[in-house]
Formats: C-alpha cells, sequence, structure tokens
C-alpha cells in the first residue's frame, strides 16, 4: 500500500517550497488508494503470532458443552475449577525418559482430583489453548485462560531437581554393596481470585533392597534404574522405585497444602451469623468478605425464620440440607461484603445464612468441602 505513496514522498522532499500543496496531495492520494484497496488508514493489522486472545478448538468445544450440561447440587460443597499448567523443568534429568513438564503436573492432578478437594480441566483442553507457548506464564494470560474455561484456579510449577541414581560400596562384580536414591524437588503457584499462594516440597528416599550384591548378579532394583524409560510414569512398576518413592511422598506433602487453600474453610471474625444485605433480582449481597475468609465459590444455605438466634457457633450447615435457599458467592467485594447468586429457592433482605461445609469436616475449627 506504501509503495505507490514513495514517488510523491520524493517530490516533497525535492521541493519543500510546495510544502503545503504537495503535503495535500500526499494526504488525498494516499486516502484514495486506501479506500480502493479496502483499508484504513493508520490501522496495523497484526499477524497471528501477535494476537493475544485465546482460540480453541474441539476439546475445548467439548469441554465447554460438558459444563454446560452437567446438573447442579446446591446443597453440596462446591469444589473449584483448576488448571494446570506444563511445569518448567529446571533439574536436569536425563532426556528421553520422561516427559516432566507434563507428567508432573498430569500426576498431581489425578492426585488432588482424588482428594475430592476441587475438579480439575482435563489435561487436553489445556494443551489446545496453550500451544506454542513457553512456560513463562503472564498473570494476564492465566486471568484470561480462566476467563475462557470457566476455571477458578490456575497452578504453575518449577520442577527443581529431580534425580536417581545407583550407589556402590565395593566390588559389584564380588560381592558389593549398592543402594539407590530417588530425589524430587517441586514448586508450585497456585492464583486465582485475588488469592496467590506458594508450595514447595523436597524428598530424597533411598532404597536398599536386599543388600549385597552375588557376584555382580543384577538384582530386581538394577533392573527398575536400567528399565525406567520403559515405564509408565506414576504407574505401580515406577512408584516401587526410590524415584517413585520420592516422587509419591513430593505429591502428598504439596497436596496436603493445595487442599488446605482449596477446600471451604470456616469463617474468621464472625460474632453473629452472616446475613442478608440485599437482594437485586438473582444477585444477593451478604454481610461477609474478605476480612472473614470468604472466597469465590463458597455456598451458604438461607434460613428463611428472622427470628431465630444469631449464635455464630451455627454458623455451618452440614452437606445434605435439600430444602433451604442456596447462594453462591461469585465476587469478595470488599472487607465485609460479597456478591453471590441464588442457586435454588428465594432470599430476602435480613435472613441469616449458613456456611456449607462436609459433613467429615463439621469441627470447631475448620470445614472442608468434598
Amino acid at each position: 500500500m506504501l509503495e505507490p505513496v514513495q514517488p510523491l514522498i520524493f517530490h516533497f522532499m525535492q521541493k519543500p517550497s510546495s510544502l503545503r500543496a504537495t503535503g495535500i496531495l500526499i494526504v488525498l492520494a494516499t486516502l484514495s488508494m486506501s479506500v480502493a484497496s479496502g483499508c484504513v488508514w493508520g490501522v496495523r493489522h497484526p499477524v497471528k503470532s501477535e494476537r493475544v486472545g485465546i482460540v480453541g478448538g474441539p476439546a475445548l468445544r467439548a469441554y465447554l458443552d460438558a459444563r454446560g450440561e452437567a446438573q447442579i447440587d446446591p446443597s453440596a460443597v462446591y469444589r473449584p475449577w483448576v488448571i494446570l499448567l506444563p511445569f518448567e523443568d529446571q533439574s536436569g534429568f536425563r532426556s528421553g525418559v520422561f516427559e516432566l513438564s507434563t507428567d508432573v503436573p498430569n500426576m498431581l492432578g489425578t492426585v488432588l482430583e482424588e482428594s475430592q478437594a476441587c475438579r480439575i480441566v482435563p489435561p487436553e483442553v489445556a494443551a489446545e489453548l496453550i500451544a506454542g507457548r513457553d512456560a513463562e506464564w503472564s498473570e494476564a494470560f492465566q486471568t484470561q485462560l480462566s476467563d475462557s474455561l470457566r476455571a477458578d484456579y490456575v497452578i504453575s510449577g518449577v520442577l527443581t531437581d529431580y534425580n536417581f541414581e545407583r550407589l556402590h560400596v565395593g566390588d559389584p562384580l564380588l560381592g558389593g554393596y549398592k543402594s539407590w536414591e530417588g530425589t524430587a524437588e517441586l514448586e508450585v503457584r497456585l492464583a486465582g481470585g485475588g488469592l496467590r499462594h506458594q508450595s514447595q516440597a523436597r524428598h530424597v528416599t533411598q532404597n536398599r533392597g536386599i543388600g549385597l550384591d552375588l557376584l555382580g548378579k543384577p538384582r530386581e532394583q538394577d533392573l527398575h534404574y536400567v528399565r525406567l524409560e520403559e515405564m509408565e510414569y506414576g504407574g505401580p512398576e515406577f512408584l516401587q522405585t526410590a524415584l517413585g518413592e520420592a516422587t509419591q511422598n513430593m505429591m502428598r506433602q504439596i497436596t496436603s497444602e493445595l487442599v488446605e487453600i482449596l477446600q471451604p474453610r470456616r469463617l474468621v471474625g464472625v460474632d453473629t451469623m452472616p446475613t442478608v444485605l440485599s437482594v437485586s433480582g438473582g444477585e444477593v449481597f451478604i454481610d461477609v468478605g474478605i476480612d472473614h475468609g470468604v472466597r469465590r465459590g463458597y455456598r451458604f444455605t438461607v434460613d428463611p425464620s428472622d427470628t431465630r438466634p444469631a449464635v455464630a457457633d451455627d454458623e455451618a450447615a452440614v452437606v445434605g440440607d435439600d430444602e433451604a435457599a442456596v447462594v453462591e458467592v461469585q465476587e469478595v467485594i470488599s472487607a465485609g461484603v460479597s456478591r453471590a447468586t441464588l442457586l435454588r429457592g428465594h432470599a430476602a433482605a435480613g435472613q441469616r445464612l449458613r456456611l456449607i461445609i462436609s459433613a467429615e469436616d463439621e469441627t470447631p475449627t475448620g470445614a472442608g468441602g468434598t
């Protein structure tokens, strides 16, 4: 589009005395060519690699369709949706054995889902949306990804150390002592809804087997060492190795810390039962917020009676109340106010609320979700 303008620019440079007239000719000629070619002057069209938007495919469509058709049990504790991004592998573990950048987060996702503390966005869905990107996930991209997948949290991580080594004492051809050592160290970061949390775990495990080698005869642990690349990551055979044991211990520690964050906890700093401040259509504003530990997804039953005692000890409702109206927090607005939506029934200003927690966690100090 600029090439036909070049002669005019050259003429402009050669004859400065006709500055005004030539300038007008340049603008008119350029606008004429822009209109003729269907272009808009001054608009730079980005190339594909510069686009910020997230574009999905069949996996994303199937996932969103399934989410839309899923039946919601309002009386159940909310289980947040979590995206696990590929982890950055800084361990230096030998190549060609595992795909640690995806194997480790996939294993963590399996363990987290088994804990019933959350639901994991299928790895193939996340992979479809992040294809071609490196492991340096910006906060803006994570927010955009969460919005696209209707998720509550994003977990990223760095595998800082991962090693499986064999140690010898004595001559293995005659009868030496041998042990295997597995090392696993991981840092994970959870973000979402204004929350930032980091967990770190390092575990070293030694597996000595039966002790002595007999004239260099390979033992089962030797076969594990040389056949590591043939094992399924996280499978039964892998978990019997020293590296597998260290990995399991690392996953247990990380999971226990994340579950504490993901599960609904009892409110703090509450002397009386929370109440409904106002109702506008399907939106309900309640008088608890950041200072009370409220998070997006927390569900409350609405007590239709406004005469029952406002006792803080009665703040929690055990899962299984199928009659009361239920609200779910969508946004924690301030220190003492949150915005919720009605999942079932009706609510009115002044009605009291009880946080829904799981029956097994009905304790004075805290409550978790399933």
